[in-house]
C-alpha cells in the first residue's frame, strides 16, 4: 500500500453535548459550533526540549533537532466544562431489561431498558438503579452493540466509557467520570485517550476543522489545530491537517501531517510532520526529515528451534538457516524441491518489501499506542520480530538469498529501515493481481554457474462466473547463479 493511502483519514464525526432536559432526562443532541479564527505569530526562535520518558527512544541524528514551534496557547480555542450529569432514581419495576454491566469501585455500571422503551447508562446502588444518562430509545438502539469499558487518567478521572456504534464505522463514545461526589461527562464522541499527564487527544472534523482535546484548570479546552497551522502560514492556499490517533512519533505523544498548499499552485508544494511537546507544537519540513545513519554489521538471524518455526509459518521456509549445500550435485526431484524452498525463501523477500511488509509481524498485533516514526511520507514501526533482532540481522538474511544488486534495489525502497539499528517496517499491503494464478513450477536448465527456475502463471478471465476459466499461460524464467558469495537469485521479481 501506498504511503499515502496509509495514512489515516479523518472521520467526519458531530460534537456531541448532554443538555438537561426540563423533564430532568439527560438527551443526546447535536450542535454546531464555528471558532473564530485569530492572528497568530509563533515564536519559532523558541526551541523546546522534548518532554523526559521512562523509557526515551534516542532520535535519528539525521532529524534536525531544532524543529520550528507553535504554542498552543496561540490556537483559537473553546472551553466545555465537563458536565454534571444528574442522576435520576428508577423504580425496580421500571427496569425490564439489562444487556450488559460491568463493576466499577464500589458500584455496578450497567446498560437498562425501562418500561418506556428507553435505554439509560445507570449505576446499581442500594437503592436500586439510578439514570446517569438517557441513550436513546428501543427503536434507535442495538444495546447489544454497546460496551462498557473502565478508564483511568482520562482528564485526570477514573470512570466508565459507553461505547455506542453509530454506522458501519462510526462509534459514539462518552466518558463518564464517576470518581467524585456526582458524575461528571467529560467528553463524548471520543476515539481515543492518550493515559498521560491527564491529557485527551482526539480528532474530528466539523468543516475539515482538526482539534485537539484536553484538560487545564477544571475545564476541557478544544483546539483548532487546523486554524492555528492556516495562521502560521498565512501565504497558504491551503492547509490540509491528518492526525494519526495516538501515535507515538520518537517519545512525543500526537502526530500530524500537514499539507501546505502556496497561493496559485497546483498541487502541495510542501508537507510537514507535527508532534507535541508539551504545550508546544514542533513542526519539521517532510523534506528534512531522514532516516538515521545505518552500518551493515553482519549480524546473523536467530537459528533456534523457535526462529525456524516462526520463518516456516509466516514466511514459508527455513531454508536460509539450513547448512548451505551447491544444487548443482542434485537432480531430478531433489534439485526441483531444493529450488522450490529457495523461490520460496526469495518470493518471501520481495512480498516484504512489494506486496506487504507486515509479513513480518507474523501474528504479533502492532498497536497505535506503539512508538511510531514518520519519515517523508512513511509511517515505520517496530516489527519485534524474534528471528531478526536487528536490521543487520535482516539484511543478513536477504543477503543470503538474493545478489548484492537485488539486496541493495530492495534496500533503497525504504519500506523497512533501520532505526537506531532495529528493525521497523511500513505496514500495509498493495494486494495482488487476482487474475493471475501461478499454475506450476520446473527447473529448465542447469549449469555449473547457473539454473533457470521457470514459473507458468495462468491468466484468469473475471468477466465470467466462478471459477474463472483460463485465457492465457505465461511464463516467467528465474535466474539462480554462482556468485561469490554463493548461489543467489541474480533475476527475481513479484510477477503480479
Amino acid at each position: 500500500m501506498t504511503a499515502s493511502a496509509q495514512r489515516i483519514i479523518p472521520i467526519l464525526l458531530a460534537i456531541v453535548f448532554l443538555c438537561v432536559t426540563s423533564c430532568g432526562r439527560i438527551e443526546i443532541e447535536v450542535e454546531e459550533t464555528e471558532t473564530e479564527k485569530i492572528t497568530v505569530v509563533p515564536e519559532t526562535e523558541e526551541i523546546t526540549e522534548p518532554t523526559e520518558t521512562t523509557e526515551p527512544l534516542e532520535l535519528p541524528e539525521r532529524i534536525p533537532s531544532e524543529p520550528d514551534t507553535l504554542s498552543l496557547s496561540d490556537a483559537p480555542r473553546t472551553e466545555n466544562i465537563p458536565t454534571v450529569c444528574e442522576v435520576i432514581p428508577l423504580a425496580d419495576d421500571t427496569v425490564t431489561k439489562i444487556v450488559q454491566q460491568t463493576a466499577y469501585a464500589d458500584t455496578t455500571a450497567a446498560i437498562i431498558c425501562t418500561a418506556d422503551f428507553h435505554w439509560h447508562f445507570a449505576l446499581f446502588d442500594d437503592d436500586g438503579y439510578i439514570s446517569i444518562a438517557r441513550l436513546s430509545d428501543e427503536r434507535l438502539f442495538n444495546a447489544d452493540l454497546v460496551t462498557l469499558t473502565p478508564f483511568d487518567n482520562v482528564f485526570g478521572h477514573s470512570g466508565v466509557t459507553v461505547s455506542v456504534p453509530t454506522g458501519a464505522n462510526a462509534m459514539h463514545r462518552m466518558y463518564f467520570a464517576l470518581d467524585g461526589e456526582e458524575p461528571l461527562l467529560l467528553a463524548s464522541t471520543v476515539k481515543g485517550t492518550v493515559a498521560q499527564d491527564g491529557m485527551l487527544i482526539e480528532q474530528y472534523t466539523m468543516g475539515g476543522i482538526l482539534n485537539l482535546y484536553r484538560m487545564e484548570d477544571g475545564s476541557v479546552i478544544c483546539y483548532d489545530l487546523e486554524t492555528l497551522f492556516h495562521t502560521a502560514y498565512a501565504d497558504a492556499a491551503q492547509v490540509d491537517v491528518s492526525y494519526f490517533n495516538n501515535f507515538l512519533y520518537q517519545e512525543h505523544h500526537g502526530l500530524f501531517d500537514i499539507g501546505i498548499t502556496a497561493k496559485d499552485a497546483i498541487g502541495y508544494t510542501d508537507r510537514f510532520t507535527a508532534w507535541l511537546d508539551g504545550d508546544v507544537i514542533s513542526i519539521i519540513n517532510n523534506a528534512d526529515m531522514k532516516l538515521p545513519d545505518y552500518t551493515y554489521d553482519g549480524t546473523q538471524p536467530n537459528n533456534d528451534a523457535a526462529a525456524r518455526e516462526w520463518l516456516n509459518v509466516h514466511l514459508g521456509t527455513d531454508f536460509v538457516l539450513r547448512t548451505p549445500i551447491d544444487p548443482t550435485t542434485l537432480t531430478g526431484d531433489e534439485l526441483q524441491a531444493y529450488m522450490d524452498e529457495a523461490y520460496q525463501a526469495g518470493l518471501s523477500v520481495l512480498a516484504a518489501y512489494e506486496i506487504s511488509s507486515d509479513i513480518l509481524y507474523g501474528a504479533i498485533v502492532w498497536s497505535s499506542d506503539e512508538p511510531a516514526y514518520y519519515v517523508n511520507g512513511n509511517t515505520y514501526s517496530d516489527m519485534k520480530n524474534p528471528v531478526f533482532p536487528t536490521f543487520s540481522a535482516w539484511e543478513s538474511y536477504m543477503r543470503k538469498i538474493l545478489s548484492e544488486d537485488l539486496t541493495h534495489e530492495l534496500l533503497a525502497r525504504d519500506r523497512i529501515a533501520p532505526i537506531n539499528g532495529e528493525l521497523w517496517g511500513v505496514m500495509g499491503t498493495r494486494g495482488t493481481d487476482i487474475t493471475m494464478s501461478e499454475s506450476g513450477a520446473e527447473v529448465t536448465s542447469v549449469s555449473d554457474t547457473e539454473i533457470v527456475y521457470t514459473v507458468s502463471v495462468d491468466i484468469l478471465d473475471p468477466q465470467n462466473d466462478l471459477p474463472w476459466p483460463v485465457i492465457d499461460t505465461v511464463t516467467h524464467d528465474f535466474v539462480y547463479s554462482k556468485t561469490e558469495e554463493g548461489w543467489r537469485w541474480t533475476k527475481l521479481y513479484v510477477y503480479n
